[in-house]
């Protein structure tokens, strides 16, 4: 009997410890943005930039993200396990027995994220998550994230490197000026089976404080040649969940009609 009640009293305990472990995990926080690449072309009924409307859930409400294609969402928070799903719309999301995920990802530590979601013609969507918390994305920083599939080279003034693919290097920008504004020489090339060729170069500037990430990756037109864009990592505020409007869709009947008439 005393060896069944020392038995009882264990698994009780490990239970309790199992339920704190659950419960923590449902209780992680999260800040995020979306960013939309594409290689879709813009067809009738597709959404103005060619972006798309995702819902996710969130602390038992359903929140709506108006995507646009190669823009930065604003930012949302998410409350639950590590793992979050996009839904095509509010219904599939609160939906009992779990609706059809348009993506689902995997989110990691608690902190703050960016989405990168690639929609791909003929293979749908699929999302990497960047963590952009201060701990891992400090300020004063230029952040180059190599997103193609060629092997390219950034140079911030006087500081060079190599960037494999899927791969990113942090500059730092700090004590390059006392101004609360101030202005660096930025330079990107890249490798296509062999020869180099000058993607950009440029100065571009910064604020003191802040945070910069350049995002380079392959043109949706010309697969063999890359294109970069530029986002500033702003500081988190706090954080209310308001869904967006919904993207209207276009006819793009009327943009061959003013090309045909230029």
């Amino acid at each position: 009997m005393f060896n069944l009640t020392r038995i009882f009293f264990f698994v009780l305990i490990v239970s309790a410890s199992l339920g704190r472990v659950v419960a923590q995990d449902a209780e992680k926080t999260y800040v995020f943005s979306l960013l939309l690449l594409s290689d879709r072309p813009l067809a009738d009924g597709d959404h103005a930039m060619g972006g798309v409307n995702l819902s996710f859930l969130t602390e038992a409400e359903v929140y709506q993200v108006a995507l646009e294609r190669n823009t930065l969402s604003r930012k949302f928070q998410y409350k639950g396990g590590s793992e979050i799903g996009f839904f095509r719309d509010a219904a599939q999301a609160r939906a009992e027995t779990g609706g059809q995920a348009v993506f689902t990802v995997e989110l990691g530590t608690p902190g703050e994220k960016v989405i990168i979601v690639s929609d791909t013609s003929g293979k749908g969507m699929s999302a990497n998550v960047l963590d952009v918390s201060r701990s891992t994305f400090p300020e004063n920083t230029l952040r180059v994230l190599n997103f193609s599939n060629q092997v390219t080279f950034a140079k911030v003034d006087d500081s060079t490197a190599e960037i494999q693919p899927n791969e990113m290097h942090d500059y730092s920008l700090d004590g390059r000026s006392p101004r609360s504004v101030f202005a660096f020489e930025l330079a990107i090339a890249a490798i296509d089976e062999g020869e180099t060729y000058l993607l950009e170069k440029r100065r571009m500037t910064a604020k003191q404080g802040g945070r910069k990430m350049i995002l380079v990756h392959n043109q949706r037109q010309n697969f063999n040649r890359l294109t970069y864009k530029v986002f500033d990592i702003k500081p988190q505020a706090e954080v209310k969940n308001v869904s967006d409007r919904d993207l209207k869709s276009v006819d793009t009947s009327k943009y061959y009609r003013l090309n045909n008439e230029e």
